[in-house]
């Protein structure tokens, strides 16, 4: 029997990650992350996600090259653009569709419950307006 998956998108999952670590002020896990956005492959044929991807690394670039993230936005409006971008790239991804036999293997299983092994740490949504 065939059982279909769904799988958060990885630009999802890497802009949450980036998105919980600046917002809670973690320099060390932003820093982190960043590293690892930088260094996640895109995938060579043309998609939604390799877009995606492409958008978050340039991010990722750029908040690399700011001296100080945690400025307010009237010092760096960037901050404030960056947030936004951030915040939609993690919460509009179109989960992706696996096909897989029931009594899949674990990552399966997690991919299924909406747990990716990307996400180390509880995902939110930013529901809301920040101001500086």
């Amino acid at each position: 029997m065939t059982k279909t998956l769904y799988s958060t998108p990885p630009s999802s999952v890497l802009g949450q990650a980036m998105l919980d670590a600046w917002l809670c002020g973690d320099r060390l896990r932003l820093t982190k992350n960043l590293r690892d956005v930088s260094s996640f492959p895109v995938p060579s044929a043309l998609t939604t996600e390799r877009e995606r991807l492409e958008t978050l690394k340039t991010i990722a670039h750029e908040m690399t090259r700011t001296p100080d993230l945690f400025a307010s936005r009237s010092d760096d409006p960037r901050i404030g653009s960056w947030i936004s971008l951030l915040d939609h790239l993690a919460n509009s991804g179109v989960p992706v569709q696996l096909n897989r036999a029931e009594g899949g293997s674990d990552p399966e299983r997690r991919a299924a419950s909406g747990r990716s092994h990307l996400a180390r740490e509880p995902r939110f949504a930013v529901n809301q307006t920040l101001e500086a």
